[in-house]
């Protein structure tokens, strides 16, 4: 499937040669468009569902390990719960997503449903998937202090902390990226309604360039974390 930055550079060329560009090519530039974007969501939510199973598995190991600690003990089970839910909710999100471009919809409506979704059970998808990432962060945790059943109390504060930190970085982050295919799906929309191609290509080539350099922060945040974890290890 070619790139949503190859399919508007071939229709703008088109449109160049051809003064007289038909209707039939614009829906099908537009159709592919819309396929691209949507087809791109099911990669992160695929990890958040892995995440959230990973964190069930480590919720139920340590059930057993926090028997006599009833206050960690009802987290547990209320964690494992609520991992459970977000798992499901994220699989129907799935198939939703998988069958968006099935639908028996013109394609206005079916554009129309795309960003009503955006706006709408999207925003919850995101959610999901850094929560699932807080889970699974929490279960581990919890593997490397079950050893006594106690989980310190300074301890729960600062992971708090950071816990509250990173789901607030990862709901971003999603939200940065989502709302450049959004604006996609509203141009594509405005380009059908006006029998027209207009790129989006300054901001595409702006939002690549923000994404590598919070990549690389991230990862230089990682690698100090790493390093950071070492050095108090050997300490």
């Amino acid at each position: 499937m070619n790139s949503i930055e190859e399919i508007w550079e071939n229709g703008n060329q088109e449109i160049s040669e051809d003064k007289s560009l038909n209707e039939s090519f614009i829906r099908d530039s537009i159709s592919k468009t819309s396929i691209s974007i949507t087809s791109k969501l099911p990669k992160t939510i695929w990890f958040g569902v892995a995440a959230s199973l990973g964190s069930s598995l480590a919720f139920i190991y340590n059930i057993s390990f926090y028997s006599n600690n009833s206050s960690i003990l009802a987290t547990i089970c209320f964690l494992l719960v609520l991992s459970i839910t977000m798992v499901v909710f994220m699989l129907v999100q799935l198939r939703i997503i998988k069958n968006m471009d099935t639908k028996e919809y013109d394609l206005h409506k079916l554009l129309q449903y795309k960003i009503k979704y955006f706006n709408t059970r999207l925003k919850f998808t995101r959610y999901s998937v850094a929560l699932s990432i807080v889970f699974v962060t929490f279960g581990i945790n919890l593997t490397m202090e079950n050893g006594d059943g106690i989980f310190e109390l300074n301890k729960i504060l600062l992971l708090s902390i950071i816990y509250v930190f990173a789901y607030l970085i990862m709901v971003y982050l999603q939200k940065f990226t989502h709302d450049i295919y959004l604006k996609q799906l509203r141009n594509a929309l405005y380009n059908l309604k006006e029998d027209t191609l207009t790129s989006l290509d300054n901001e595409l080539k702006k939002h690549r360039r923000i994404v590598k350099i919070i990549g690389i922060i991230i990862g230089i945040f990682f690698i100090a974390g790493i390093f950071l974890l070492l050095l108090n290890t050997k300490v």
